[in-house]
Protein backbone atom coordinates (compact mmCIF):
# COMPACT_ATOMS: atom_id res chain seq x y z
CA UNK A 1 0.00 0.00 0.00
CA UNK A 2 3.08 2.80 0.80
CA UNK A 3 4.62 1.85 -2.52
CA UNK A 4 1.13 2.14 -4.46
CA UNK A 5 0.49 5.62 -2.37
CA UNK A 6 4.25 7.01 -3.01
CA UNK A 7 4.27 5.68 -6.53
CA UNK A 8 0.62 7.67 -7.03
CA UNK A 9 1.79 10.51 -5.97
CA UNK A 10 5.28 10.79 -8.31
CA UNK A 11 2.18 10.44 -11.05
CA UNK A 12 -0.13 13.42 -9.46
CA UNK A 13 3.35 16.14 -9.01
CA UNK A 14 5.35 14.85 -12.46
CA UNK A 15 2.44 14.78 -14.84
CA UNK A 16 2.43 11.58 -15.73
CA UNK A 17 -0.08 9.99 -18.28
CA UNK A 18 -2.42 6.64 -17.22
CA UNK A 19 -0.37 4.89 -20.03
CA UNK A 20 2.83 6.02 -18.54
CA UNK A 21 2.09 4.93 -15.16
CA UNK A 22 0.49 1.52 -16.41
CA UNK A 23 4.00 0.97 -18.09
CA UNK A 24 5.74 1.54 -15.01
CA UNK A 25 3.74 -0.79 -13.13
CA UNK A 26 4.47 -3.84 -15.74
CA UNK A 27 8.04 -3.22 -15.33
CA UNK A 28 8.05 -3.51 -11.30
CA UNK A 29 6.08 -6.35 -11.48
CA UNK A 30 8.11 -7.97 -13.87
CA UNK A 31 10.93 -7.07 -11.71
CA UNK A 32 10.12 -8.52 -8.63
CA UNK A 33 9.70 -11.72 -7.26
CA UNK A 34 7.13 -14.11 -9.04
CA UNK A 35 4.28 -14.32 -6.05
CA UNK A 36 4.38 -10.51 -5.71
CA UNK A 37 1.04 -8.75 -5.42
CA UNK A 38 2.08 -5.50 -6.51
CA UNK A 39 -0.73 -3.38 -8.99
CA UNK A 40 -0.24 -3.80 -12.78
CA UNK A 41 -2.26 -1.15 -14.16
CA UNK A 42 -3.64 2.18 -13.45
CA UNK A 43 -6.83 0.56 -13.16
CA UNK A 44 -6.03 -1.52 -10.32
CA UNK A 45 -4.84 0.73 -8.78
CA UNK A 46 -7.86 3.02 -8.67
CA UNK A 47 -9.65 0.30 -7.94
CA UNK A 48 -7.40 -0.52 -4.60
CA UNK A 49 -7.89 3.09 -3.92
CA UNK A 50 -11.94 2.69 -3.94
CA UNK A 51 -11.93 -0.05 -1.47
CA UNK A 52 -10.38 2.77 0.86
CA UNK A 53 -13.13 5.41 0.06
CA UNK A 54 -10.02 7.39 -1.16
CA UNK A 55 -11.83 8.66 -4.84
CA UNK A 56 -14.24 11.30 -5.30
CA UNK A 57 -18.02 11.68 -6.90
CA UNK A 58 -17.93 12.79 -10.71
CA UNK A 59 -21.07 15.11 -10.57
CA UNK A 60 -22.17 16.73 -13.74
CA UNK A 61 -22.77 20.60 -13.88
CA UNK A 62 -24.40 22.60 -16.10
CA UNK A 63 -22.05 25.31 -18.09
CA UNK A 64 -24.23 27.91 -16.31
CA UNK A 65 -23.99 27.05 -12.83
CA UNK A 66 -27.60 26.80 -12.17
CA UNK A 67 -27.90 22.75 -11.47
CA UNK A 68 -26.19 19.55 -10.81
CA UNK A 69 -27.09 16.31 -12.82
CA UNK A 70 -28.21 14.36 -9.60
CA UNK A 71 -30.76 12.90 -8.03
CA UNK A 72 -33.96 14.63 -9.95
CA UNK A 73 -31.88 15.73 -12.30
CA UNK A 74 -30.05 12.48 -12.75
CA UNK A 75 -31.31 10.97 -15.93
CA UNK A 76 -31.50 14.67 -18.04
CA UNK A 77 -29.72 15.45 -21.29
CA UNK A 78 -29.90 18.99 -20.81
CA UNK A 79 -30.77 21.30 -18.21
CA UNK A 80 -34.05 21.90 -16.89
CA UNK A 81 -33.60 25.97 -16.57
CA UNK A 82 -32.06 26.78 -19.97
CA UNK A 83 -31.99 23.80 -22.32
CA UNK A 84 -28.50 23.94 -22.13
CA UNK A 85 -26.52 20.10 -23.20
CA UNK A 86 -25.43 18.22 -20.26
CA UNK A 87 -22.43 17.21 -22.78
CA UNK A 88 -19.63 18.93 -24.13
CA UNK A 89 -20.06 20.77 -27.59
CA UNK A 90 -17.51 21.02 -30.16
CA UNK A 91 -16.76 24.86 -30.92
CA UNK A 92 -16.05 24.69 -34.64
CA UNK A 93 -18.55 22.31 -36.03
CA UNK A 94 -21.05 22.51 -32.63
CA UNK A 95 -21.67 18.79 -32.68
CA UNK A 96 -22.50 17.34 -29.25
CA UNK A 97 -19.84 14.60 -27.68
CA UNK A 98 -22.34 12.06 -26.19
CA UNK A 99 -20.66 11.20 -23.01
CA UNK A 100 -18.20 13.92 -22.30
CA UNK A 101 -19.79 16.22 -19.39
CA UNK A 102 -19.53 19.95 -20.32
CA UNK A 103 -18.75 20.54 -16.89
CA UNK A 104 -17.57 18.36 -14.02
CA UNK A 105 -17.75 18.79 -10.22
CA UNK A 106 -15.71 16.47 -7.74
CA UNK A 107 -17.41 16.05 -4.23
CA UNK A 108 -14.79 14.13 -2.02
CA UNK A 109 -17.33 12.77 0.45
CA UNK A 110 -16.50 13.66 4.17
CA UNK A 111 -18.34 11.09 6.09
CA UNK A 112 -15.84 7.45 5.50
CA UNK A 113 -12.58 10.02 6.12
CA UNK A 114 -14.41 10.97 9.63
CA UNK A 115 -14.85 7.68 10.26
CA UNK A 116 -11.35 6.78 9.31
CA UNK A 117 -10.22 9.33 11.85
CA UNK A 118 -11.34 7.15 14.66
CA UNK A 119 -9.79 4.54 13.69
CA UNK A 120 -6.26 5.64 14.25
CA UNK A 121 -5.71 5.77 17.62
CA UNK A 122 -2.99 8.54 17.27
CA UNK A 123 -5.88 10.83 15.94
CA UNK A 124 -8.46 9.98 17.46
CA UNK A 125 -6.77 10.67 21.39
CA UNK A 126 -5.94 14.27 19.47
CA UNK A 127 -9.77 15.22 18.58
CA UNK A 128 -10.67 15.24 21.99
CA UNK A 129 -7.58 17.93 22.65
CA UNK A 130 -9.66 20.38 23.13
CA UNK A 131 -12.01 19.21 26.33
CA UNK A 132 -9.16 19.43 28.26
CA UNK A 133 -7.03 22.45 26.99
CA UNK A 134 -9.68 25.50 27.14
CA UNK A 135 -7.43 28.86 28.39
CA UNK A 136 -7.91 29.66 31.55
CA UNK A 137 -6.48 33.38 31.35
CA UNK A 138 -8.75 34.62 29.29
CA UNK A 139 -6.70 34.37 26.14
CA UNK A 140 -7.63 32.94 23.01
CA UNK A 141 -5.33 30.35 21.85
CA UNK A 142 -7.43 28.13 20.38
CA UNK A 143 -11.04 28.25 18.58
CA UNK A 144 -11.91 26.48 22.00
CA UNK A 145 -11.50 29.79 23.45
CA UNK A 146 -13.87 31.71 21.66
CA UNK A 147 -17.12 32.88 22.21
CA UNK A 148 -18.68 30.98 19.56
CA UNK A 149 -17.33 27.70 21.04
CA UNK A 150 -18.41 28.80 24.12
CA UNK A 151 -22.10 29.55 23.25
CA UNK A 152 -22.63 26.48 21.47
CA UNK A 153 -21.26 24.45 24.02
CA UNK A 154 -23.75 26.44 27.37
CA UNK A 155 -26.28 28.48 25.87
CA UNK A 156 -27.64 26.46 22.32
CA UNK A 157 -26.81 23.11 22.46
CA UNK A 158 -25.09 21.91 25.86
CA UNK A 159 -26.22 18.15 24.98
CA UNK A 160 -23.83 18.78 22.14
CA UNK A 161 -20.90 19.37 24.08
CA UNK A 162 -21.67 16.17 26.21
CA UNK A 163 -19.34 13.92 24.41
CA UNK A 164 -16.06 15.72 23.19
CA UNK A 165 -15.77 13.38 20.05
CA UNK A 166 -18.64 15.68 18.33
CA UNK A 167 -16.46 17.72 15.81
CA UNK A 168 -17.06 21.54 15.18
CA UNK A 169 -15.68 22.16 11.40
CA UNK A 170 -14.63 25.20 9.40
CA UNK A 171 -15.51 25.77 5.90
CA UNK A 172 -12.76 28.20 3.75
CA UNK A 173 -13.15 28.33 -0.67
CA UNK A 174 -11.22 29.66 -2.87
CA UNK A 175 -10.22 29.43 -6.39
CA UNK A 176 -6.83 29.11 -7.92
CA UNK A 177 -5.03 28.76 -11.07
CA UNK A 178 -3.93 25.16 -11.43
CA UNK A 179 -0.72 25.10 -13.68
CA UNK A 180 0.99 27.63 -12.21
CA UNK A 181 -0.29 30.04 -15.36
CA UNK A 182 -2.03 32.91 -14.08
CA UNK A 183 -2.52 34.34 -17.64
CA UNK A 184 -4.55 30.75 -18.27
CA UNK A 185 -7.99 31.15 -18.32
CA UNK A 186 -8.47 28.01 -16.87
CA UNK A 187 -9.38 27.48 -12.98
CA UNK A 188 -9.82 25.65 -10.46
CA UNK A 189 -12.51 26.67 -7.29
CA UNK A 190 -11.33 24.68 -3.75
CA UNK A 191 -14.00 23.69 -0.55
CA UNK A 192 -11.92 22.58 2.48
CA UNK A 193 -12.79 21.60 6.19
CA UNK A 194 -10.73 22.39 8.86
CA UNK A 195 -11.25 19.84 12.56
CA UNK A 196 -10.88 22.28 15.04
CA UNK A 197 -10.94 19.64 17.92
CA UNK A 198 -7.47 19.02 17.31
CA UNK A 199 -4.42 20.81 18.65
CA UNK A 200 -3.32 24.01 17.24
CA UNK A 201 -0.11 22.32 15.74
CA UNK A 202 -2.39 19.88 13.69
CA UNK A 203 -5.96 21.32 13.33
CA UNK A 204 -3.92 23.48 10.64
CA UNK A 205 -1.86 21.01 9.07
CA UNK A 206 -1.78 20.45 4.85
CA UNK A 207 -2.40 16.61 5.85
CA UNK A 208 -5.60 17.50 8.50
CA UNK A 209 -7.32 19.91 6.04
CA UNK A 210 -9.91 18.09 4.05
CA UNK A 211 -10.80 19.31 0.61
CA UNK A 212 -14.37 18.28 0.04
CA UNK A 213 -15.33 19.97 -3.53
CA UNK A 214 -13.53 20.61 -6.82
CA UNK A 215 -14.81 22.66 -9.60
CA UNK A 216 -12.68 23.40 -12.60
CA UNK A 217 -13.90 25.50 -15.55
CA UNK A 218 -13.24 28.69 -17.53
CA UNK A 219 -15.39 30.75 -14.94
CA UNK A 220 -15.44 30.81 -11.27
CA UNK A 221 -18.90 29.56 -9.60
CA UNK A 222 -19.32 33.03 -7.82
CA UNK A 223 -22.62 33.39 -6.60
CA UNK A 224 -24.10 30.01 -7.87
CA UNK A 225 -21.00 28.74 -5.31
CA UNK A 226 -25.32 27.16 -3.58
CA UNK A 227 -25.60 24.77 -6.51
CA UNK A 228 -22.08 23.23 -6.06
CA UNK A 229 -22.47 23.18 -2.13
CA UNK A 230 -25.58 21.34 -2.22
CA UNK A 231 -23.97 17.53 -1.72
CA UNK A 232 -21.56 18.80 1.27
CA UNK A 233 -24.08 20.63 2.86
CA UNK A 234 -26.46 17.19 2.65
CA UNK A 235 -23.96 15.00 4.36
CA UNK A 236 -23.40 18.39 7.06
CA UNK A 237 -27.03 17.94 7.61
CA UNK A 238 -27.13 14.36 8.32
CA UNK A 239 -23.79 14.48 10.68
CA UNK A 240 -25.77 17.06 12.77
CA UNK A 241 -28.19 14.16 13.58
CA UNK A 242 -25.41 11.95 13.96
CA UNK A 243 -23.88 8.77 12.40
CA UNK A 244 -22.79 5.57 14.05
CA UNK A 245 -18.58 5.61 14.24
CA UNK A 246 -16.31 3.31 15.84
CA UNK A 247 -13.33 4.72 18.29
CA UNK A 248 -10.70 2.71 18.57
CA UNK A 249 -9.34 4.72 22.00
CA UNK A 250 -12.57 3.10 23.74
CA UNK A 251 -13.36 0.15 21.84
CA UNK A 252 -17.03 1.53 21.16
CA UNK A 253 -19.60 2.49 18.89
CA UNK A 254 -21.26 6.08 19.27
CA UNK A 255 -23.24 8.37 17.67
CA UNK A 256 -20.72 10.43 16.30
CA UNK A 257 -22.31 14.88 15.77
CA UNK A 258 -20.65 17.66 14.01
CA UNK A 259 -21.20 21.19 13.27
CA UNK A 260 -20.18 23.95 11.03
CA UNK A 261 -19.22 26.63 12.92
CA UNK A 262 -17.80 29.09 10.52
CA UNK A 263 -16.95 30.23 6.86
CA UNK A 264 -13.34 31.87 6.43
CA UNK A 265 -12.75 33.72 2.90
CA UNK A 266 -12.06 37.10 1.45
CA UNK A 267 -13.92 39.40 0.50
CA UNK A 268 -15.35 38.47 -2.57
CA UNK A 269 -16.10 34.91 -1.37
CA UNK A 270 -17.41 35.96 1.81
CA UNK A 271 -20.56 37.90 -0.41
CA UNK A 272 -20.92 34.68 -2.26
CA UNK A 273 -21.22 32.23 0.50
CA UNK A 274 -23.40 34.85 3.06
CA UNK A 275 -25.67 36.32 -0.04
CA UNK A 276 -24.95 39.60 0.63
CA UNK A 277 -23.77 42.19 -2.03
CA UNK A 278 -20.14 43.31 -1.62
CA UNK A 279 -20.66 46.33 -4.14
CA UNK A 280 -23.02 49.13 -4.55
CA UNK A 281 -24.50 50.77 -1.90
CA UNK A 282 -24.94 48.47 0.82
CA UNK A 283 -21.65 46.96 0.43
CA UNK A 284 -20.18 46.85 4.22
CA UNK A 285 -21.10 43.52 5.80
CA UNK A 286 -21.22 45.23 8.95
CA UNK A 287 -23.35 47.82 8.77
CA UNK A 288 -25.78 46.15 6.44
CA UNK A 289 -28.69 48.43 5.66
CA UNK A 290 -27.40 51.24 7.99
CA UNK A 291 -24.01 51.86 5.38
CA UNK A 292 -23.07 55.00 4.83
CA UNK A 293 -22.62 55.30 1.48
CA UNK A 294 -21.62 58.22 -1.38
CA UNK A 295 -22.29 58.46 -4.98
CA UNK A 296 -18.83 60.23 -5.93
CA UNK A 297 -20.09 60.89 -10.02
CA UNK A 298 -16.60 61.89 -11.40
CA UNK A 299 -15.18 59.05 -10.11
CA UNK A 300 -18.24 57.00 -10.83
CA UNK A 301 -18.13 54.76 -7.41
CA UNK A 302 -18.90 54.99 -3.89
CA UNK A 303 -17.32 56.20 -0.97
CA UNK A 304 -18.34 54.94 2.57
CA UNK A 305 -18.43 57.33 5.36
CA UNK A 306 -19.42 57.12 9.17
CA UNK A 307 -16.44 55.97 10.62
CA UNK A 308 -16.46 58.05 13.53
CA UNK A 309 -19.92 56.74 14.60
CA UNK A 310 -17.64 53.54 15.97
CA UNK A 311 -16.14 56.16 18.50
CA UNK A 312 -17.31 56.60 22.11
CA UNK A 313 -20.08 59.19 22.48
CA UNK A 314 -17.64 61.45 24.47
CA UNK A 315 -14.80 61.03 21.70
CA UNK A 316 -13.53 64.35 20.51
CA UNK A 317 -13.21 63.42 17.14
CA UNK A 318 -17.08 63.21 17.03
CA UNK A 319 -16.90 67.29 17.09
CA UNK A 320 -14.07 67.59 14.56
CA UNK A 321 -16.25 68.92 11.97
CA UNK A 322 -13.66 70.60 9.62
CA UNK A 323 -11.46 67.47 9.72
CA UNK A 324 -14.31 65.30 7.92
CA UNK A 325 -17.07 66.10 6.19
CA UNK A 326 -18.24 69.15 8.43
CA UNK A 327 -20.98 67.65 10.24
CA UNK A 328 -20.97 66.47 13.73
CA UNK A 329 -21.23 62.79 14.33
CA UNK A 330 -24.21 61.55 16.85
CA UNK A 331 -24.86 58.54 15.37
CA UNK A 332 -23.79 55.55 17.31
CA UNK A 333 -22.97 52.15 15.77
CA UNK A 334 -25.49 50.14 13.82
CA UNK A 335 -26.75 46.88 15.43
CA UNK A 336 -25.59 43.74 13.35
CA UNK A 337 -27.90 42.02 12.51
CA UNK A 338 -28.74 38.23 14.00
CA UNK A 339 -28.49 34.96 12.20
CA UNK A 340 -32.67 34.61 13.23
CA UNK A 341 -33.21 37.94 11.52
CA UNK A 342 -31.24 37.60 8.32
CA UNK A 343 -32.89 34.26 8.54
CA UNK A 344 -36.37 36.02 8.83
CA UNK A 345 -35.74 38.44 6.17
CA UNK A 346 -34.52 36.05 3.42
CA UNK A 347 -37.23 33.22 4.10
CA UNK A 348 -39.12 33.80 0.95
CA UNK A 349 -36.05 35.33 -0.85
CA UNK A 350 -36.51 33.37 -4.85
CA UNK A 351 -33.18 32.05 -5.76
CA UNK A 352 -31.86 32.57 -8.90
CA UNK A 353 -29.24 30.20 -10.53
CA UNK A 354 -27.21 30.33 -13.07
CA UNK A 355 -25.26 32.46 -15.97
CA UNK A 356 -27.64 34.28 -17.35
CA UNK A 357 -27.15 36.16 -21.02
CA UNK A 358 -25.49 39.48 -20.29
CA UNK A 359 -27.97 42.64 -20.21
CA UNK A 360 -26.67 46.01 -20.51
CA UNK A 361 -25.38 47.58 -17.21
CA UNK A 362 -27.04 48.51 -14.46
CA UNK A 363 -26.41 52.11 -12.94
CA UNK A 364 -25.67 52.66 -9.29
CA UNK A 365 -29.00 53.44 -9.05
CA UNK A 366 -30.50 50.35 -9.69
CA UNK A 367 -27.50 48.48 -7.67
CA UNK A 368 -28.22 50.83 -4.87
CA UNK A 369 -31.22 48.93 -2.91
CA UNK A 370 -29.62 45.39 -3.36
CA UNK A 371 -28.66 44.26 0.12
CA UNK A 372 -28.90 40.62 -0.58
CA UNK A 373 -27.97 38.74 -3.44
CA UNK A 374 -29.41 35.14 -2.55
CA UNK A 375 -30.69 33.28 0.92
CA UNK A 376 -27.70 31.15 1.58
CA UNK A 377 -28.00 27.52 1.00
CA UNK A 378 -26.11 26.86 4.78
CA UNK A 379 -29.58 27.85 6.08
CA UNK A 380 -30.54 24.93 5.34
CA UNK A 381 -28.36 23.33 7.60
CA UNK A 382 -30.95 23.31 11.05
CA UNK A 383 -28.24 25.25 13.70
CA UNK A 384 -26.45 28.32 11.20
CA UNK A 385 -28.95 31.06 12.29
CA UNK A 386 -28.35 30.50 15.60
CA UNK A 387 -24.75 30.31 15.45
CA UNK A 388 -23.41 33.66 16.90
CA UNK A 389 -20.81 34.22 14.09
CA UNK A 390 -21.07 32.61 10.51
CA UNK A 391 -18.88 34.28 8.67
CA UNK A 392 -15.35 35.36 8.70
CA UNK A 393 -13.25 38.06 6.70
CA UNK A 394 -9.59 36.21 6.52
CA UNK A 395 -7.97 39.41 6.54
CA UNK A 396 -5.91 41.02 9.87
CA UNK A 397 -8.40 43.59 11.71
CA UNK A 398 -9.15 44.97 14.94
CA UNK A 399 -12.74 44.76 16.66
CA UNK A 400 -14.41 48.07 17.16
CA UNK A 401 -14.62 48.24 20.45
CA UNK A 402 -10.78 49.00 20.41
CA UNK A 403 -10.62 51.14 17.88
CA UNK A 404 -10.69 54.68 19.68
CA UNK A 405 -7.59 53.69 21.58
CA UNK A 406 -6.16 52.82 17.93
CA UNK A 407 -6.84 56.35 16.95
CA UNK A 408 -5.90 58.33 20.25
CA UNK A 409 -2.29 56.58 20.85
CA UNK A 410 -1.21 56.29 16.97
CA UNK A 411 0.61 59.06 17.10
CA UNK A 412 2.21 58.30 20.36
CA UNK A 413 3.20 54.88 19.49
CA UNK A 414 5.19 56.30 16.87
CA UNK A 415 7.09 58.82 19.60
CA UNK A 416 7.34 55.56 21.72
CA UNK A 417 9.23 53.70 18.76
CA UNK A 418 11.21 56.61 17.83
CA UNK A 419 12.58 56.87 21.35
CA UNK A 420 13.31 52.79 21.46
CA UNK A 421 15.26 53.45 17.60
CA UNK A 422 17.43 56.34 19.05
CA UNK A 423 18.90 54.56 22.07
CA UNK A 424 20.08 51.91 19.83
CA UNK A 425 19.74 48.04 19.48
CA UNK A 426 20.99 45.75 21.64
CA UNK A 427 24.01 44.92 21.97
CA UNK A 428 24.23 40.95 21.31
CA UNK A 429 22.10 40.37 18.21
CA UNK A 430 20.85 36.70 16.96
CA UNK A 431 21.99 35.06 13.42
CA UNK A 432 20.04 33.32 11.58
CA UNK A 433 20.35 30.62 8.73
CA UNK A 434 16.75 31.01 7.70
CA UNK A 435 14.25 33.29 8.13
CA UNK A 436 10.90 34.39 6.94
CA UNK A 437 9.65 37.97 6.29
CA UNK A 438 6.77 39.10 4.89
CA UNK A 439 5.84 34.82 4.30
CA UNK A 440 8.60 34.75 1.96
CA UNK A 441 11.41 32.13 3.62
CA UNK A 442 15.24 32.96 2.62
CA UNK A 443 18.25 31.05 3.00
CA UNK A 444 21.73 31.51 3.66
CA UNK A 445 24.15 30.24 1.27
CA UNK A 446 25.06 27.90 4.04
CA UNK A 447 22.03 25.83 4.07
CA UNK A 448 23.39 24.51 0.54
CA UNK A 449 19.55 23.50 -0.57
CA UNK A 450 18.56 22.62 -4.35
CA UNK A 451 15.50 24.75 -3.62
CA UNK A 452 16.87 27.42 -1.45
CA UNK A 453 16.57 30.83 -2.14
CA UNK A 454 19.32 33.02 -1.38
CA UNK A 455 19.52 35.32 -4.44
CA UNK A 456 18.38 38.77 -2.90
CA UNK A 457 17.69 41.98 -5.65
CA UNK A 458 17.50 45.62 -4.14
CA UNK A 459 16.49 49.06 -6.38
CA UNK A 460 18.23 51.49 -5.01
CA UNK A 461 18.29 55.12 -5.64
CA UNK A 462 22.11 56.46 -6.65
CA UNK A 463 24.73 58.51 -8.40
CA UNK A 464 25.52 56.90 -11.70
CA UNK A 465 26.69 57.73 -15.31
CA UNK A 466 24.64 59.19 -17.50
CA UNK A 467 26.21 56.99 -20.72
CA UNK A 468 29.32 55.07 -21.23
CA UNK A 469 30.03 58.11 -23.49
CA UNK A 470 28.51 61.07 -21.22
CA UNK A 471 30.83 60.96 -18.39
CA UNK A 472 28.03 63.67 -16.11
CA UNK A 473 26.27 61.80 -12.88
CA UNK A 474 22.93 61.49 -12.27
CA UNK A 475 20.71 60.43 -9.79
CA UNK A 476 19.11 56.82 -11.18
CA UNK A 477 17.44 53.65 -10.16
CA UNK A 478 19.89 50.90 -10.37
CA UNK A 479 19.73 46.64 -9.39
CA UNK A 480 22.08 45.60 -7.16
CA UNK A 481 22.38 41.67 -7.08
CA UNK A 482 23.63 39.23 -4.64
CA UNK A 483 23.86 36.35 -2.52
CA UNK A 484 22.34 36.48 1.55
CA UNK A 485 25.66 35.16 3.68
CA UNK A 486 23.70 35.71 6.92
CA UNK A 487 20.63 37.17 8.32
CA UNK A 488 20.98 39.26 11.71
CA UNK A 489 18.02 40.19 13.90
CA UNK A 490 18.52 43.35 15.58
CA UNK A 491 16.63 43.97 18.82
CA UNK A 492 15.26 47.67 19.82
CA UNK A 493 14.06 46.13 22.85
CA UNK A 494 10.27 46.63 21.34
CA UNK A 495 10.97 46.28 18.29
CA UNK A 496 13.00 43.87 16.04
CA UNK A 497 14.41 44.62 12.80
CA UNK A 498 15.82 41.64 10.14
CA UNK A 499 18.90 42.55 7.75
CA UNK A 500 20.81 40.65 5.63
CA UNK A 501 24.68 40.54 5.42
CA UNK A 502 25.36 39.58 1.54
CA UNK A 503 28.37 39.28 -1.49
CA UNK A 504 27.18 41.86 -3.77
CA UNK A 505 27.91 41.11 -7.92
CA UNK A 506 29.87 43.77 -9.59
CA UNK A 507 27.79 45.46 -11.84
CA UNK A 508 29.63 48.27 -13.24
CA UNK A 509 30.15 46.73 -16.64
Amino acid sequence: MSAVVALYKLKTFNGWSDTSFTSIWGLLYDMLPMDNVISRSIYEVRKLFKEFDLGYQKIHACVKDCCLFRNENEKLESCPHYASSRWKIDERTNQIKQGVPAKVLRYFPIIPRLKRMFKINEVSESLRWHWSHKSTDGKIRHPVDSVAWETIDKKKWPEFSMDPRNLRLGLATDGFKPFSNLSSRYSCWSVMLVTYNLPPLLCMKKENIMLTLLSSGPRQPGNDIDVYLQPLVEDLQQLWKGIQVYDIVGNTHFNLRSILMWTINDFSAYGNLAGCTTKGKYACPTCGDSTRSYWLKHSKKFAYMGHRRFLSRAHPYRRKKAWFDDRIEEQLPPKIATGSAIYAQLQNFDNCWGKREKKKSKSHKDLSNQRWKKRSIFFDLPYWKELPIRHNLDVMHVEKNVCESIIDSSVEGYSELLKWLANGPRKNAMSYTRYIINGKRFHTKSVEKSTQDNGVAVDATTLCRSSAKDKSQVMDVVAYYGVLQEIILLDYYVYQLPIFKCDWANVRN
